[in-house]
Formats: structure tokens, sequence, C-alpha cells
């Protein structure tokens, strides 16, 4: 019945989570080492990728990790004339120019590591790994808006793959020079990328 079956799930939903905590290596996976903090740095988000990383090297069955950058879906006053100071270490970002640098600061060191860290058969984890780096719209190109932001654009915008088989070092696609159209599509569909088809990369 739908009752026994909804009970199954939620069932070995919790099993797993208790397996997650009891699980010897989860001491080690969830550990943060004070220099490698500064190392990705010293951010939630540098925190979340070391996080990200350990999981990725112990092997222990995830799938799929989610990483976020709080504050990235920025709306109003994006450069920050009448944000507060950013604050001290792990304080939330505020500006455009802080949630860019909190990325950059995290993303760099963690495909490093992954790129540096073989396992046995002398493959390393980023081989085995797709990391994908995108948000869920771009961005109105132009001027800024009345109250000093960008709203979701869905005409054109970036995302960075790397590993799991990606072939690095290209850039596929162009837009106009404001970044409002795509101009051409780098792909042999000659058509824009979509999101199905970000989709459809990451599973095959």
């Amino acid at each position: 019945s739908l009752a026994s079956k909804t009970y199954r799930d939620y069932n070995d939903h919790y099993e797993g989570a208790v397996r997650l905590m009891s699980d010897p290596r989860a001491s080690h996976i969830f550990h943060l080492d004070a220099a490698e903090q500064v190392r990705y740095g010293s951010s939630r988000t540098g925190d979340a990728c070391i996080l990200a990383r350990n999981l990725i090297e112990a092997d222990a069955g995830t799938h799929f990790i989610f990483v976020d950058v709080y504050n990235w879906d920025q709306h109003s006053n994006i450069y920050g004339d009448l944000r507060p100071p950013r604050g001290g270490p792990g304080a939330y970002p505020s500006t455009h120019q802080d949630v860019s640098r909190e990325l950059d600061s995290a993303l760099a060191p963690l495909l490093d590591d992954l790129s540096d860290t073989k396992r046995e058969n002398g493959t390393s984890l980023l081989d085995e790994t797709l990391v994908v780096c995108m948000g869920e719209f771009g961005r109105t190109p132009g001027p800024l808006s009345v109250i000093g932001g960008r709203d979701h654009y869905p005409g054109a915008f970036s995302a960075l793959f790397a590993g799991g088989g990606v072939k690095g070092g290209r850039v596929l696609g162009k837009t106009d020079e404001m970044g409002a159209t795509v101009i051409e599509s780098g792909w042999h569909e000659k058509r824009p990328i979509y999101p199905e088809d970000v989709a459809a990369t990451i599973y095959s």
C-alpha cells in the first residue's frame, strides 16, 4: 500500500542518516582543518568545498554534492554603496565583489585538490568527479536597475564544467559584446544550450 511504501521510504532515509553518522570515517570527513580553511578562503563556501572534497575522497557512496554560495542571488545595490562592511571571518558576503571573491577562493583549491589527489589506480579525484558551477539564470546586461542591481535574465549566461572527462581549456559559445544575445552556439546543434542540455551532459 501507499502507506507502507511511505513508511519504508522514510525508514530507509532515517537508517541512511544513522549509518552516515555512525560511519567511522565521519569524524575525518566532517573535520575542518584551520590551515585548510584559510587556503579555501575562510568562508562558508570554502568550508563547504572542503567537506565536499572530503566526501569525494572518502568514496563512501555519495553521488551528488550541492554547494551553495550564500547571497549569490543579488538584485539591489550589488556594488555595495549602501551595504555595511563585510565584517570578520565567516560573515555573510554582501557585495557582488564579496560573493565572487568567496566563490573564486573556494573553487580554485577544490579543483586543485581533486586534481592532485590520486586513487590507487592512478586516476585523480577530478577524473571521476564532474564539477558544475552555475546559477539558475543570467543577469540583465547593460546599466544597473534603478535599485542598483540586475534581474534574472534567461537570454544568455555562462557555466563552468570541470573534471569527469570534460575537455578543459575551452570556451563554448559566444555572446554579443553586451552579453545579451547568444551569437555563436559553440556546438553542432547550432542553437543555444538549454537547461535540459546541461542535465543531459551531467547524466552522460
